[in-house]
């Protein structure tokens, strides 16, 4: 009954790794632009709203041109959150201790999802938009 009443969730977490002597680095460059132009369209859906953990604020999209901001209280951390159009979320943040990016994906449908081809729709578009 509380599916019905607020839909089904899915979590699916995933992993990039960066491997060589430039894998930090490309790693710092993803986050870099993460941070500083997070309004990116996925998988043809909009993220309207941002939580940027290190910068302790969460931002919404008004229109095109206008961005607004409130402080958040968390600790800081290389964490951005992106909330999409659908009400899909996207949490990114690169490993303490590997080599690699980790990628976790919300999604909500008022339909039990059959399996995870959304999520990995997604995961998809993030990669390529971000041309990882």
């Amino acid at each position: 009954n509380l599916c019905k009443r607020f839909g089904y969730h899915q979590d699916i977490a995933y992993s990039l790794e960066f491997f060589g002597s430039e894998g930090q680095e490309k790693m710092n460059n993803l986050m870099k632009i993460l941070h500083n132009n997070p309004f990116i369209t996925i998988n043809g859906l909009k993220v309207v709203a941002v939580d940027d953990i290190e910068a302790s604020t969460h931002y919404v999209k008004i229109d095109e041109e206008n961005v607004s901001s409130n402080p958040i209280n968390l600790p800081k951390s290389n964490v951005v959150k992106l909330y999409l159009e659908d009400d899909s979320t996207v949490t990114i943040r690169p490993s303490g201790t590997e080599p690699k990016v980790k990628f976790y994906i919300g999604t909500t449908s008022k339909v039990k999802p059959l399996d995870d081809a959304f999520p990995k729709a997604l995961y998809q578009s993030i990669k390529e938009t971000l041309k990882l």
